[in-house]
């Protein structure tokens, strides 16, 4: 490809895809947090595996490493619960570190359970550059929607999966959170 100025500043379709396996590799070695949209649910014989998609690469997480299991299934069979749980979350943002790449089929395997445990180490117990807390109780903060239900909604506040009841959200009576919240959306909180 030859460029106009002295750097090429357009990516060809192999540029993206050379990127986005160097941030798969990098995420594996070093334990960088990837974040990526839930795009669909797989059955496996067994249980649910969330699917997302980094560029062309297609980022497998099993519902082990997706959330923590249910204290309760209900006489439910685990593999119709996990499929429900992540079906919740389609649309959601999520982090995750990468496990391991195939990268012949353009396939990764990934955690979230890890990701989030790196972020909570980062931020409930990090300090700043003066050496304060970098969460403390009173601050305000910004977490993602990762699921809605009718009487309230759960999310990511950096690491944790939090449920915040629909009396918490607006000082309106809310009917059903879902009307109003998206999985992905962004919304501020108040750390107590």
């Amino acid at each position: 490809v030859m460029s106009i100025d002295a750097e090429r500043k357009v990516e060809t379709d192999e540029d993206k895809a050379k990127n986005d396996l160097l941030d798969l590799y990098e995420s594996m070695k070093v334990g960088r947090i990837l974040s990526d949209t839930v795009q669909g649910v797989e059955l496996t014989n067994n249980d649910a595996v969330a699917v997302l998609y980094h560029g062309s690469y297609k980022i497998l997480i099993p519902f082990a490493e997706f959330m923590p299991p249910p204290s309760d299934y209900r006489n439910r069979p685990p593999r119709d619960v996990h499929h429900y749980l992540i079906n919740k979350r389609l649309g959601g943002e999520v982090d995750y570190i990468v496990k391991g790449i195939d990268s012949n089929a353009y396939v990764a395997v990934a955690s979230r359970t890890e990701a989030m445990r790196a972020k909570r180490k980062k931020y409930y117990f990090g300090t700043d550059r003066n050496g304060y807390n970098i969460l403390y109780q009173g601050v305000v903060a910004e977490a993602r929607v990762t699921a809605t239900a009718r009487n309230g909604l759960f999310a990511d506040i950096f690491g944790l999966e939090v449920f915040i009841n629909v009396r918490e959200l607006s000082y309106q009576r809310l009917s059903d959170t879902g009307l109003y919240f998206q999985p992905g959306q962004r919304i501020l909180v108040k750390i107590l």
